[in-house]
């Protein structure tokens, strides 16, 4: 499956004013800088990850590509659509 990562400031910034929190810049920026490396990581370790999720579970995923929104504001990591909350991760590890 591949799955193509992006950051969107549009979702970032409406959910930001919605739930009356500011956006980092710093992690914004941080965010569109790891993106590269999020996506090699996954091309090298995510047949594996996806083999072990259908294996788990016993679904097959009906798409062979889907996107994958990461963020950095407040809102909550979801499955449809498929949105990584990476605020935590670019904290504690960068």
């Amino acid at each position: 499956m591949k799955i193509h990562f992006d950051y969107s400031d549009i979702f970032d910034l409406h959910t930001s004013q919605i739930m009356g929190t500011e956006l980092d810049s710093e992690l914004v920026q941080k965010v569109r800088d790891i993106i590269p490396s999020v996506e090699m990581k996954w091309e090298s370790e995510g047949k594996i990850l996806i083999e072990k999720a259908i294996e788990i579970s016993g679904f097959k995923f009906k798409r062979g590509e889907i996107t994958c929104t990461l963020i950095t504001g407040d809102f909550v990591s979801m499955s449809h659509p498929f949105i990584l909350n990476v605020k935590k991760y670019l904290r504690n590890d960068q």
